[in-house]
């Protein structure tokens, strides 16, 4: 029993010492989800949509409305929720989206030059969910902001299920015009005017 016990002590040494030595650094490869995102990308690009991704944050303290920036803030307005259809029919896999956008500051006016933000609060169905990712679609002047949240495995659950998010576009992601922006949830969504000068 003890050369069994030997034997499989040694071949764990020698695994962790290759596994160290020799693997991939980064995340592992997962080819379901990059053929997912390619045919996504493709049907965006076919049905005229852009797709930037957007820096999300948890605030610890969430920013009071004046402090977003030094502009107008931007009057928001709910709508029904839901994806919009010709978005809805470009992606492969539906998003996990919040059950109702209830608040979102963000200012009227934005600059190439300066990251705009945007600070959102969300009602989730469950304690289950928490955000994951958030993509702007842009085509022509419309443009769909999609927070898209993930479950949480196992046993784990968030403490509320409202959180608030604050959102990054990137310099320069879009140029100038006058735009009609929507952020979307499942029931409720809220909508509003931005100027990109």
């Amino acid at each position: 029993m003890k050369w069994v016990a030997l034997a499989i002590v040694i071949f764990a040494l020698g695994y962790t010492q290759v596994m160290l030595r020799y693997r991939k650094p980064g995340p592992a490869h997962e080819p379901y989800k990059d053929a997912v995102n390619r045919a996504t990308v493709s049907r965006l690009l076919n049905s005229g949509y852009q797709r930037v991704a957007l820096a999300v944050e948890r605030p610890a303290d969430p920013l009071h409305p004046g402090v977003v920036r030094h502009g107008a803030l931007a009057a928001t307005r709910a709508i029904p929720g839901g994806l919009p259809p010709a978005l809805a029919q470009s992606l492969v896999e539906k998003p996990l989206l919040a059950e109702a956008i209830t608040d979102v500051t963000a200012e009227t006016q934005a600059t190439p030059a300066v990251p705009y933000r945007i600070q959102f609060s969300a009602t989730l169905a469950d304690h289950k969910r928490v955000i994951a990712e958030a993509h702007l679609l842009r085509r022509d002047d419309t443009l769909v902001i999609l927070p898209v949240f993930e479950k949480i495995s196992g046993a784990l659950q968030s403490r509320w299920n409202e959180t608030t998010v604050l959102l990054t576009l990137p310099t320069g992601a879009l140029p100038a015009g006058r735009y009609t922006a929507t952020l979307v949830g499942t029931a409720t969504s809220r909508t509003w005017t931005l100027e990109v000068k």
